[in-house]
Order: C-alpha cells, then sequence, then structure tokens
C-alpha cells in the first residue's frame, strides 16, 4: 500500500505541491506570541483565553483561515487519489462537488479544533497532566481519521460522514492498524530528519514544515485514501 500511495503521490505531486502554499502561515504564527510551531506543527497555547480579546481574535482568525486552505487541499489530494481509481467526471466534480467537500471538510477540521481546544483547556484548569490532554486529542484524532475520506470519496453530509468513518474502521481494523504504523513512522523519521540537521547545521526547524506539508500530509492522506476505497468491490477488482 505505501508503494501504491507513493505513485498516486508521484502522479498527483502539482496537487500535493498546493500544501506549500501552507508554508506562508508561519509567519504570521510565528509573530503570534499564542501560537506554537515545532517539528513542522502548531498549536494554540491555551494561555490565550485569558489573553486580551484582541489577540485571541487574531489568533482564532489566522488558525481558521490556516484551517480554511488545509481542507481545500485535504479535498482535492483525496479527490485525485479518487480520480485515479475509478472513473468519474472529473470537471464536473472539480467545479461542481471540490466547493463542498472542502466546505464540510473545513466544518469538521474547525470543530475538531474546538473540541481539542476546549478539553485540552479544562484538563490544564483541573490540574491534569498534558500528557492526558496529548492522549485523548490523539485518540479522539484517530477515532475520526477517515472522515475526510467519507466525505469525499462517499459524498456523505458530515454526520454521515462520520458514521461511514466508525463502520470502516470496525470492519478494517488491520487497515487501521497498517495506516496508523505508517503515518507514525513517517512522522517519526521526519523528527529524526529535523535533529539531525539542527544539530549539524542549524537548519532543521526550518526544513521540518516544508517536509511536512509537501511530502507527509499529502503522501499520508494518500494512504488513507487507498486504505478506504479499498472497501469497494469494484476497486478490489480493478487492481487484481
Amino acid at each position: 500500500m505505501l508503494r501504491e500511495a507513493f505513485v498516486h503521490y508521484r502522479n498527483n505531486f502539482s496537487t500535493a505541491m498546493a500544501f506549500a502554499i501552507l508554508l506562508v502561515f508561519i509567519l504570521p504564527f510565528s509573530l503570534i506570541a499564542n501560537i506554537n510551531i515545532e517539528s513542522g506543527t502548531s498549536a494554540l497555547d491555551y494561555s490565550l483565553l485569558v489573553d486580551n480579546p484582541t489577540n485571541m481574535v487574531i489568533a482564532t482568525a489566522v488558525a481558521l483561515l490556516f484551517i480554511l486552505f488545509y481542507s481545500v487541499f485535504t479535498s482535492l489530494i483525496i479527490f485525485a487519489v479518487r480520480k485515479d481509481m475509478v472513473k468519474i467526471k472529473i470537471h464536473y466534480y472539480l467545479t461542481q462537488k471540490i466547493e463542498k467537500f472542502s466546505l464540510k471538510i473545513f466544518v469538521f477540521y474547525t470543530a475538531l479544533f474546538l473540541v481539542l481546544f476546549v478539553i485540552n483547556a479544562l484538563l490544564i484548569q483541573l490540574g491534569a497532566p498534558a500528557l492526558a490532554g496529548t492522549a485523548i486529542s490523539f485518540l479522539i484524532t484517530i477515532l475520526l481519521l477517515f472522515v475526510p475520506q467519507s466525505i469525499v470519496i462517499d459524498e456523505l453530509s458530515l454526520r454521515s460522514a462520520i458514521h461511514s468513518n466508525f463502520d470502516f474502521m470496525k470492519n478494517n481494523s488491520a487497515v487501521i492498524v497498517y495506516v496508523l504504523l505508517a503515518g507514525i513512522t513517517i512522522l517519526a523519521v521526519i523528527n529524526v530528519i529535523e535533529y539531525a540537521l539542527d544539530y549539524l547545521f542549524f537548519i532543521g526547524r526550518f526544513i521540518t514544515p516544508v517536509l511536512v506539508l509537501v511530502f507527509a500530509v499529502p503522501y499520508i492522506e494518500c494512504i488513507k485514501s487507498i486504505a478506504y476505497m479499498k472497501k469497494y468491490e469494484l476497486v478490489k477488482a480493478k487492481q487484481a
């Protein structure tokens, strides 16, 4: 599956490169005190809740704009894998459907972001260890891992996509473990590269965002999309 995903990534490299546009957010993120950038990822600091309203509005607006672009590019890369695996009317989907897919994914990611932010903020207020919040966030994220694929591939509403995601995960536990291990391994390798480059040339923190956005994110979405598409017997038969 990893090799197949790489073929889709390579064939749709121009689509994957769209994620590089998100690199422009590094500057505003770095200028906002409540946003931390580390290992190619960004996160809102929970001090935002007690910060002045202006900083809160700016940080939230930048974060939502990032999620919006991220949602569009995620829709495009999932759709690219889908069109490679089955015949669809490309023009119709690009002009009529992608916008709807992107909006649903945006709503999903925004809701997920808010839920995780509130949960972690409450845990901090209760004096729970930081590891507890990280573990809960990881678990919730994993449980909703294939919602974007359900939206784009099955063309479902957000609520139905969540149910379809759960059904897929329940019936394909081995595939889920495979995808998780692949994703964790890819991100771990990138972290090792970051530490090595920081140790040798002090440039790891600058290279990592590029590797994460241009390679890791679209490649992992390709892996997830292939795994999700294989639930259809039509695709299985085509690849036999």
